[in-house]
């Protein structure tokens, strides 16, 4: 078995750096990601052999499956002897994904990226992907994109930024003749000379009142910034205990949302949620007690561990596995215990609910109740009703409520009882 060394050579001749060449003339044999670049040329002036995979790219229905067969094509190659595997770009997916399948086979050597000439632009760090990868923009940091081969792309690319950042944002585009030019987001596809060497770097958004849409770092940021010395007085003296009663409220408008079958008003009270969870995690981290990246790592061991047939391939029902495995988070030997910890602070029907639900879960017939939650909400909705009806008698006399007495207002809500019944 040979040994497969990935050589970033560049989109054109002159980004080949004197390495590269060395390496190419002591090479056994080459083999070029595509034969459209510059060192495709330089190889066959200097008489060298190489192969190609441009074949590939038709027989392939997408980049993820043209990344898989390079990857195999080389691997089998390199059965032969040792194998120079040339790409334009550091970060080529073809050579990610040969160094995630065939690490022990592989070397990597650097070279120029196309979008090197655009990094100064970036101020600072940011990470590159290809046109065609399945990114998720993030507004927070610059971003070079890469392989903006056609105007097509280069519009759906604009419609998956324009999600984060302000149409108006400024955009260094190398173009294929090589010029660099200076865009607006919103005019990144009606540029000309469009190619496989045309990347776009696109700067980090640090101002949040400028962002149009938000991540859940931006999220913390704003938390940490309301706490601040010199933030809002309001969010500085919050506690745990302070907050509490509003983390139980914005849970119960969210249920309220998803019984209203109301989405646009769910995912806003999700938010409010969010936002109590990103807070106590906030005054979690200036106490030193945990912070926010505790809460994420918790609740994704919790996810896996619950789960093992879907991440371990585990054979068995995991809701079995659900159960088994809170007992044992909270150090519980019996299902009495397991009870007997759900949360007293809960409301008594909501834990009286949930206990059932336990029972039931490790096997035990709950008995039969009367539908007292039902009636509750019945009752709660009836005085709702009465209320309405007695502040449209005092309107109707030209009254307001805060203008009556205690004792006129029980008289009133008596007789309005005794009319309802």
């Amino acid at each position: 078995m040979g040994r497969i060394d990935v050589l970033a050579l560049g989109w054109q001749e002159d980004d080949m750096t004197l390495g590269a060449v060395k390496r190419l003339r002591a090479a056994e044999r080459i083999i070029l990601r595509t034969e459209r670049c510059g060192a495709a040329d330089y190889l066959r002036r200097e008489g060298i052999e190489f192969e190609t995979f441009d074949a590939l790219y038709d027989l392939s229905d997408d980049f993820d499956e043209l990344a898989e067969r390079v990857a195999e094509a080389l691997h089998e190659a390199a059965q032969a002897g040792d194998v120079l595997y040339g790409v334009n770009d550091p970060g080529d997916q073809t050579a990610a994904v040969l160094m995630r399948l065939y690490p022990d086979a592989v070397s990597m050597s650097g070279g120029v990226s196309e979008g090197s000439a655009l990094q100064i632009y970036a101020g600072g760090s940011f990470r590159q992907v290809g046109a065609l990868d399945d990114f998720t923009p993030d507004a927070s940091v610059a971003t070079l994109v890469r392989e903006i081969d056609t105007p097509i792309l280069a519009g759906e690319l604009k419609l998956r930024l324009s999600e984060v950042y302000p149409d108006e944002t400024m955009v260094v585009m190398l173009m294929a003749d090589g010029k660099t030019r200076r865009v607006p987001l919103w005019e990144m596809d009606r540029q000309k000379n469009y190619g496989h060497t045309c990347c776009a770097l696109i700067p980090a958004v640090d101002d949040l009142t400028q962002k149009s849409r938000f991540s859940f770092d931006d999220l913390c940021r704003i938390m940490r910034r309301l706490r601040a010395f010199d933030g809002d007085p309001w969010d500085i003296e919050q506690t745990h205990q302070s907050l509490r009663r509003y983390l139980i409220e914005e849970a119960y408008e969210a249920a309220e949302a998803i019984d209203k079958d109301d989405p646009d008003a769910l995912y806003d009270e999700l938010g409010d949620v969010l936002l109590q969870v990103v807070f106590h995690a906030e005054i979690g981290r200036e106490h030193g007690e945990f912070d926010v990246s505790d809460v994420t790592t918790a609740i994704c061991r919790k996810m896996i561990d619950r789960h093992p047939s879907v991440f371990s391939g585990a054979m068995g029902d995991d809701s079995a596995a659900w159960e088994e495995s809170k007992m044992q988070e909270k150090g519980q030997s019996s299902h009495a215990e397991a009870l007997e910890g759900i949360a007293h602070s809960l409301p008594a029907l909501l834990r009286a609910s949930k206990i059932l639900s336990r029972a039931a879960a490790f096997g035990y017939e709950p008995p039969k109740t009367e539908p007292a939650d039902a009636q509750l909400s019945d009752a709660t909705q009836r005085f709702v009703d009465r209320f309405a009806k007695l502040e449209q008698t005092l309107e109707k006399s030209g009254r307001s409520p805060a203008s009556v007495t205690a004792d006129e207002t029980a008289a009133l809500w008596k007789m309005q009882s005794c009319k309802n019944d």
